[in-house]
């Protein structure tokens, strides 16, 4: 007979005569979901839903083990969203002029080209109040612009190559700027340029305009106060960050005035497009 008090497969307790009790193995604590983890399995989920619009993404906010997400933060934060935010980034993602996308890709390609214009859109009656505000200047009957120049002072700091960062890769996000121009979500004074004078010789006002979408896309614009009644788009940039740096540390400054500029490439007889400056 085997020791006393020894257990052997499914052999009785030598001292009792009892069948022994089963000893259970401590579980492994459940591993909580990493960032990264958490972050593929929400992209492919956004995806899944991105086709199937009918599905609404509201168990994004609990991870599969039901866990939060570890580690995120305002470089990398979670793709969860809510309906509304989705739907601001599918708005945005379609919201593309391809004629400025156009003009911007002409401009890259050619920058030692003749300055030009591109006329986005007439300032719109929410902007005239507050541009009013911020600088004093009536801009009733003004059109927001953007030069050659200015694109490719987008695309050095903010390119593909970009001296400052490289958000504004994405010649499509150029395209995107008009949305910013009619659904931004705040805007405040940034300083002054001398890329763009007043009708007295002094500089004009620098204006940024912030939208959120996944992260924030940043569009700088000069509200100088001449008879031209233009607004100049300036700079453009995205960051995951509330705050940014607008790139417009060193603007351009060039002539104004240039009569024989011809239209680019692509946008002859198209109304919304190219002008001369």
């Amino acid at each position: 007979m085997g020791a006393p008090g020894i257990l052997a497969g499914n052999r009785h307790n030598g001292l009792t005569g009892q069948e022994p009790a089963t000893v259970s193995q401590p579980s492994a604590p459940a591993q909580p979901v990493t960032r990264n983890d958490a972050q593929e399995d929400a992209k492919a989920r956004l995806q899944d839903w991105l086709s199937s619009p009918g599905v609404l993404p509201s168990e994004w906010a609990t991870q599969p083990n039901g866990q939060p997400v570890l580690g995120a933060t305002e470089d990398a934060p979670t793709l969860a969203h809510t309906p509304e935010q989705e739907r601001v980034i599918r708005e945005y993602e379609a919201a593309v002029d391809e004629n400025l996308v156009a003009f911007a890709e002409t401009a890259i390609e050619n920058k030692q080209g003749k300055v030009r214009q591109y006329i986005i859109q007439p300032v719109s009656d929410r902007a005239v109040d507050e541009i009013k505000a911020y600088t004093g200047v009536d801009a009733t009957g003004f059109r927001v612009v953007i030069s050659t120049n200015d694109i490719n002072h987008i695309e050095g700091r903010h390119g593909e190559t970009g001296s400052n960062d490289n958000s504004m890769a994405d010649v499509s996000d150029i395209g995107r700027i008009p949305y910013i121009l009619n659904n931004y979500d705040s805007i405040d004074s940034t300083g002054k340029t001398s890329a763009y004078l007043n009708q007295d010789g002094t500089p004009s006002v620098l204006l940024r305009l912030e939208k959120k979408i996944d992260g924030f896309h940043y569009v700088v614009e000069a509200v100088p106060d001449t008879a031209k009644k233009q607004i100049h788009i300036i700079s453009s940039s995205k960051s995951n960050r509330q705050s940014v740096d607008t790139g417009m540390q060193s603007p351009p400054v060039y002539a104004q005035g240039d009569s024989t500029a011809q239209p680019a490439a692509g946008n002859a007889g198209n109304n919304n497009a190219t002008v001369p400056t």
